[in-house]
């Protein structure tokens, strides 16, 4: 049996903190994300386009060792990453025809660009699971200081864009109405 000292005991309770921390930060970004899908005309594709991811941060957050270190979960992953990729071919494509056609070349003024940048965010965290997943070293043990920190901000990013489009980004008439149209 593996005798550990306190302060290693306490060392390895504090691996992967950050990491976890992230992916809490996550699960609650594609959570609410799921949740907001709700009045859109396609509401169970996009509430499973964003339930996924979810779930996938849910179990990492939680550290259920025996679901992410298990081989259907890492081809679920890899599949998973495969269809998003497939989907944001397809989403570019759409938004790249539609700005065209449109003459405004903000990608944000469309849905469509909405959708793409969506699972781009889907594919970037999906990635970064894959490869500290696969690491089998501690998160905390292949970051410094600094990375942490880009990596929570990565995080938060998703979230603090969310609500500064919430507030700031739609047309004057329904910028005291954003709350409602959630």
């Amino acid at each position: 049996m593996l005798q550990l000292t306190i302060s290693e005991y306490f060392v390895f309770q504090q691996m992967n903190f950050t990491w976890r921390l992230s992916n809490a930060i996550m699960c609650l970004f594609f959570g609410l994300a799921s949740y907001v899908q709700h009045n859109d005309e396609l509401a169970l594709f996009w509430i499973t386009v964003y339930a996924l991811p979810c779930l996938v941060s849910f179990f990492t957050a939680l550290d259920f060792k025996k679901v992410i270190h298990s081989d259907i979960f890492h081809k679920l992953m890899y599949f998973l990453l495969t269809l998003y990729i497939i989907f944001s071919l397809y989403l570019f494509y759409k938004a790249l025809s539609i700005v065209i056609s449109s003459g405004e070349y903000n990608l944000l003024a469309f849905q469509e660009g909405k959708e793409l940048f969506g699972v781009l965010i889907i594919q970037c965290w999906l990635l970064l699971s894959i490869y500290f997943i696969n690491a089998r070293i501690p998160f905390d043990a292949l970051m410094t200081t600094t990375a942490k920190i880009v990596i929570i901000f990565l995080a938060l990013s998703p979230l603090a864009l969310w609500a500064y489009h919430g507030c700031f980004g739609q047309e004057p008439q329904t910028k005291e109405n954003w709350i409602l149209n959630i």
